[in-house]
């Protein structure tokens, strides 16, 4: 039997090797949406100096004036600003707004981060902070902040999108207003999302071509034919081919035997990634479905493929998935993503609402497993402790003095 520190140590130890296994990767980090002359210090100032308009920022509202402004110190103790130099001010009534060069998109997360400022020497005022997507406003602060005069408060707006539904594609913007008297000021914002996982497939739904019920066009936007001498083309089905129609917009991809069609993608393929690409597979009611092949490649070469694995029924539609997971090291890291889909028999398969995704691969922290010649030596060892613990507790017994009987 080993001595208990000695067990407990190696049992410590045996469970924190389970600890590190168990220890992921970090997610990620958020990425910033960029906003122009966030903190306002595009027009160098001297003290006390103010300049209209506010570059990158548009008003939309009232006619008092507003402005980047560099405070004294009768503004704020040493006439310091929450960021850099300058403030935005806005006098009663007023509203600026910036729109941002991107959009909602679906289920990400949005937080909008901001400083209200109250000047020591200018009574300060109701405010609003504005979060929009085209014409909808998707989250305000409606004056939550009352900093003391002379000071700043920081200001928080966040907001996820559905996965479905309007407003998603519109584009962001940021909307600060002056809602009463007085003259409320801002600093330091910043707007930030998680990296969008989406890449880019040009007229993933065959829809770039506005087609009447059962009518087809060749060729197909965003992709090229690379085998095969027989017609394809997007075609908006008529209810004797889908009683329900496409299942993403109206129109969908069909492919007459032996014919591929390949998309290069402006993505590469990255180290620690794990890539997902869905699609939906199509069998017409009124035309023979044949044997096909879904392909996602790293320049030339496949990295994982979908043969006939989807097999709907007749005048039915269902989804595909394919996943491919790189590690740290490898070939074709580097090389341009493309997606090839390939009618490989006889028929016409058709397709639809292609989409790709790329997720940080999480990992486990790895322990190097000893060799058998290892665990050996530490067997050898531990026995030969084992004599060594008996003779120290017998010599600890004789130290004990006389036992009571």
């Amino acid at each position: 039997m080993l001595p208990r520190r000695l067990a407990a140590a190696l049992a410590g130890a045996l469970a924190l090797g389970v600890l590190v296994l168990a220890a992921p990767v970090a997610h990620a980090a958020a990425q910033a949406v960029r906003i122009r002359n966030a903190s306002f210090e595009e027009n160098v100032l001297a003290t006390g100096q103010f300049r209209a308009p506010v570059t990158g920022w548009d008003a939309f509202l009232g006619n008092e004036s507003y402005g980047s402004y560099r405070p004294t110190n009768y503004s704020y103790p040493d006439g310091a600003a929450a960021d850099g130099a300058n403030v935005l001010f806005l006098n009663p009534g007023v509203g600026i707004q910036q729109t941002l060069d991107a959009v909602l998109r679906p289920s990400a997360t949005y937080e909008l981060s901001y400083v209200v400022g109250q000047r020591a020497d200018v009574l300060g005022g109701p405010y609003s902070v504005e979060l929009w997507a085209g014409s909808t406003v998707l989250a305000v602060d409606a004056g939550s902040l009352a900093p003391a005069p002379g000071a700043f408060l920081p200001g928080r707006l966040t907001f996820t999108a559905e996965a479905f539904g309007d407003p998603l594609g519109e584009s962001l913007q940021i909307r600060v207003v002056s809602t009463g008297d007085g003259q409320p000021n801002f600093d330091a914002f910043s707007l930030l999302t998680e990296p969008d996982p989406w890449i880019r497939i040009e007229n993933a739904s065959f829809e770039v071509n506005a087609l009447s019920e059962g009518q087809f066009r060749a060729p197909v936007t965003g992709w090229d034919a690379y085998v095969g001498n027989e017609s394809y083309g997007s075609y908006h089905p008529t209810n004797y081919s889908f009683a329900d129609g496409a299942p993403d917009g109206d129109n969908v991809l069909f492919l007459n035997p032996g014919v591929g069609i390949r998309q290069t993608l402006d993505a590469e393929l990255q180290p620690d990634a794990t890539y997902t690409l869905s699609y939906v597979v199509g069998q017409r009611a009124d035309v023979l479905a044949g044997p096909f092949e879904v392909a996602l490649l790293a320049g030339s070469s496949v990295l994982v493929s979908d043969v006939s694995s989807v097999l709907p029924a007749p005048g039915t539609f269902l989804p595909g998935r394919l996943t491919f997971v790189t590690g740290t090291f490898g070939p074709h890291l580097g090389e341009a993503l493309a997606i090839s889909v390939r009618s490989t028999g006889e028929g016409q398969p058709v397709f639809d609402a292609f989409s790709l995704r790329v997720d940080a691969t999480v990992r486990l922290e790895t322990i190097t497993a000893p060799e058998p010649g290892t665990w050996a030596l530490v067997a050898i060892g531990l026995v030969a402790l084992v004599p060594v613990a008996r003779r120290r507790s017998r010599v600890l017994g004789a130290d004990r003095g006389p036992r009571m009987t």
